[in-house]
């Protein structure tokens, strides 16, 4: 391929990554807002965004609370920093790739 074929094509595979980009973005604020409606309605429970729902409704479902200290105890986390939530892949994921 020649220089300038090969500049166009990386312009177009750019171009097109690029909107693939924003359609995901648009899907995820569509998807938002459809959520946002549905719990606004009635139709959807709101999901639970704070730890102390979480708690209360894992105790209502019948766990036990020093089971729950337990397995949160036991988690290890591993910070992974990303420019999205989407490209996360922790590096034992990356080493099986490579």
């Amino acid at each position: 391929m020649r220089r300038a074929e090969t500049r166009r094509a990386r312009r177009q595979v750019s171009s097109a990554f690029s909107q693939l980009l924003n359609l995901h973005n648009l899907s995820e604020e569509i998807s938002s807002a459809q959520l946002e409606r549905a719990v606004r309605m009635g139709e959807v429970e709101q999901s639970t965004r704070s730890t102390n729902r979480s708690f209360k409704k894992l105790v209502a479902a019948g766990k036990d609370p020093a089971e729950i200290y337990r397995a949160i105890c036991s988690q290890r986390v591993e910070l992974v920093f990303t420019a999205h939530p989407t490209q996360a892949r922790p590096t034992r994921a990356l080493a099986r790739l490579q």
